[in-house]
């Protein structure tokens, strides 16, 4: 049987399926993983009718059972938007398509050079991550339950890293401790005095345009004064023409 099966689902040794009813173990503390296999298990047969009521019965029986790793096919997460200088490792994992829930199980991560479109050279423990193009594939699986499954495949995937500068205004300060906190922390300053600088511009602008509106104001009023004194003018050298 495949590790994880139901043993009522497996082939039995003379090759023949459960039916309607099914085997299980008579000591259900009994761990059947991979490192158990071929070992003699003690079993029992459970009669189940057709309101689903189970019976034990009298056939029981001591088998080996042959426990085979469960395949998995790891699935790369987190390839978009990395920048040189950051922890790389850090933030590429895999998920491991396939294993049960209740098992922690990890993928061991291998980094490679890019040799024109194929994994190339693998890289060193700790090698940084200047701009271009790599690899990451699974080369092994890590946890206690490691040994219960096999890897289907490497899952290879290609992934770019690009320049700093490149990436914008995305850098939140996540250089991982490798000396470059300070570059990402200065290009975090620089964006905020670019917005403080922008906030400022427009603040500048309203200004400019609350003087202007001011400006023309006080010239409505100035129109409108000498206005006055124009028709009182006038109204005096009516005066003046009527003696």
């Amino acid at each position: 049987m495949t590790y994880g099966d139901s043993l009522s689902d497996a082939s039995l040794q003379d090759g023949k399926t459960v039916g309607e009813g099914h085997f299980r173990l008579v000591d259900s503390s009994n761990v059947l993983n991979v490192a158990a296999s071929g070992s003699a298990f003690a079993i029992e047969y459970v009669d189940v009718d057709a309101l689903g009521n189970e019976t034990v019965t009298e056939l029981r029986g001591s088998v080996p059972i042959d426990i085979n790793p469960r395949a998995l096919t790891p699935h790369f997460e987190g390839l978009e938007g990395l920048k040189a200088g950051e922890d790389v490792r850090a933030k590429i994992a895999a998920s491991l398509e396939g294993k049960l829930e209740t098992d922690a199980c990890t993928a061991q991560l291998e980094f490679v050079h890019d040799a024109n479109g194929a994994p190339g050279t693998a890289m060193a423990e700790g090698e940084a991550f200047a701009a271009g193009t790599y690899w990451v594939r699974a080369k092994g699986l890590l946890g206690d339950a490691a040994q219960n499954y096999t890897l289907a495949t490497d899952g290879a995937a290609s992934f770019t890293v690009m320049t700093s500068g490149n990436a914008g205004d995305t850098g939140n300060g996540t250089g991982g401790g490798n000396g470059n906190d300070a570059t990402t922390d200065s290009a975090d300053k620089n964006g905020k005095g670019n917005k403080s600088k922008g906030s400022g511009e427009k603040l500048a602008g309203t200004g400019d345009g609350s003087g202007i509106a001011a400006g023309l104001a006080a010239a409505a009023v100035a129109t409108t004064v000498a206005g006055a004194a124009m028709l009182a003018s006038d109204h005096e050298n009516a005066g003046d023409d009527s003696e």
